[in-house]
């Protein structure tokens, strides 16, 4: 994906790593998007990419607010096992501020982390909204 800003590391948290398959199943990928939907209590509008991104899928959850942390708690170790096989990055707005805020994995050595990024650099709370970019 081009990046039309630069975003900045705001925080990151570490990731506890389960133990998945090498190569996640289809169906773990719907049961993810499954717990989500129960967990936001909304269904995702799924929307696929352009031309130039015909292998990636988008879930907007419209009309949430949460946490990041919680965010990271429930879903880290779910994305992790998922990692493998499907790029999954999260993009939503600060709640106060209305920044653009990227929640994404990252690898580093053997340890995995949950990174936010905001524009600012400033690290946020509380989000809004969430779109889930799927890189299959």
């Amino acid at each position: 994906m081009m990046e039309m800003h630069a975003f900045q590391n705001a925080k990151q948290l570490e990731i506890p790593s389960l133990v998945g398959p090498e190569k996640p199943a289809a169906q773990d990928l719907l049961a993810f998007l499954y717990d989500m939907s129960v967990w936001t209590k909304a269904s995702p509008q799924i929307i696929v990419g352009g031309q130039r991104e015909s292998d990636v899928l988008y879930a907007l959850f419209r009309g949430v607010a949460f946490v990041e942390l919680d965010f990271r708690q429930v879903f880290g170790p779910e994305l992790a096992v998922l990692m493998p096989r499907w790029k999954i990055d999260a993009f939503t707005n600060a709640d106060s501020t209305q920044e653009s805020v990227w929640l994404a994995l990252e690898k580093q050595g053997t340890a995995l982390y949950g990174v936010q990024k905001t524009l600012s650099g400033r690290a946020s709370e509380m989000m809004q909204a969430l779109c889930l970019r799927i890189v299959c």
